[in-house]
């Protein structure tokens, strides 16, 4: 359990908050959910678990800009997080910008996901 003091002295559980914000996101209180998981991240700034779940928030809200770039930031810091690839193309899927292309650079020919390496788009051995 990580727990850290506010600047009161007072004691902050990130997991609670954490927890607290994923029950409210599972409910569609979006507003309430992206409270917690930016107060846990102010908290805790290196905390990859708040900055996943502010992104499925903006993702659930239709902020699409927002999420693909809070999931880009998570894949290139997670580059072997099947959950993160999986969250991303599903916001991909839902966001009305994406192109096909950028939707298919996430999967693999059969069906799975696939982290995108762009060092090698294109280009041959």
């Amino acid at each position: 359990m990580r727990i850290l003091p506010d600047h009161h002295g007072t004691i902050k559980n990130i997991d609670s908050l954490l927890r607290h914000g994923t029950d409210l996101l599972n409910q569609g209180l979006l507003e309430q959910a992206k409270a917690c998981f930016e107060q846990a991240a102010i908290l805790h700034p290196t905390d990859l678990s708040a900055a996943l779940n502010l992104a499925n928030v903006e993702r659930e809200a239709g902020e699409h800009h927002e999420a693909r770039q809070r999931y880009q930031i998570l894949q290139r810091a997670l580059p072997d997080n099947r959950i993160v690839w999986r969250n991303a193309l599903t916001g991909l899927e839902d966001d009305p910008q994406a192109t096909d292309t950028e939707r298919l650079q996430h999967v693999s020919p059969t069906g799975t996901l696939e982290p995108v390496d762009d060092r090698h788009n294109g280009a041959t051995a």
